[in-house]
C-alpha cells in the first residue's frame, strides 16, 4: 500500500507542478503594463496608436478620442490623456502636404519607475516590429526597412518621470 500511495502522490505532485508551470508562465507583462500598452501603443496596427506616417488628419481623428483633443489647426492635432492621477500623456500629430509627417507621444509620470516601465514597453514593442535599435546614452533609434521613417525614444529625463517618443518621416 505504501508504494501505491507513494506513486499516486508522486503523480499528483507532478501534475500539480506541471499545472503551476503552465499557468504561471505568461508573457511576463503585469496587468498594469498591459493597461499602459493599451494607453500608449493601443494596437499593433500602424506604427503606434493605429496610425502610420502619411495618414491624413481625418484618419488620425478616427483613431483618437475627440473629447481629449486639446489643440487643432490645419497642420496639427494634440490630445491629452490621463493615465492615472499621477501620470498623463500628450499625443501630437504634425502634418505636411503628404499627411502625417511626425508623431510625438510625451509621457509624464511621478516616478522614475513608471518612466522605466514605459521605456521598456517601447523598447520591446519597436524592437519586435523593427529589429534591434541603435542606442546612445539617452536615445533608442529604430528605422523602418527602407529608412523612410525614424522612431526615437528619448529617455534623458527618465529620472524626472519623462519619456519622449518621436516618429518622423525621413525626407
Amino acid at each position: 500500500k505504501f508504494i501505491i500511495m507513494f506513486k499516486i502522490t508522486t503523480v499528483l505532485f507532478s501534475f500539480f507542478l506541471l499545472f503551476l508551470i503552465l499557468f504561471s508562465c505568461g508573457d511576463g507583462t503585469p496587468k498594469e503594463k498591459s493597461k499602459l500598452y493599451d494607453q500608449l501603443i493601443k494596437t499593433e496596427k500602424g506604427i503606434v496608436r493605429g496610425v502610420k506616417i502619411n495618414d491624413n488628419i481625418n484618419q488620425i481623428k478616427k483613431q483618437e478620442k475627440g473629447k481629449f483633443l486639446i489643440d487643432e489647426s490645419v497642420n496639427y492635432l494634440e490630445y491629452e490623456y490621463e493615465i492615472n492621477e499621477e501620470a498623463f500623456i500628450v499625443v501630437a500629430y504634425h502634418f505636411d502636404g503628404k499627411g502625417c509627417s511626425e508623431i510625438n507621444i510625451d509621457t509624464y509620470f511621478e516616478t522614475e519607475e513608471q518612466a522605466k516601465e514605459t521605456l521598456l514597453l517601447y523598447q520591446q514593442h519597436f524592437t519586435k516590429k523593427y529589429g534591434k535599435p541603435e542606442i546612445t546614452d539617452d536615445l533608442y533609434l529604430w528605422y523602418d526597412s527602407k529608412k523612410t521613417m525614424s522612431i526615437e525614444v528619448d529617455f534623458i529625463d527618465k529620472e524626472d518621470g519623462e519619456i519622449m517618443l518621436t516618429i518622423y518621416a525621413n525626407e
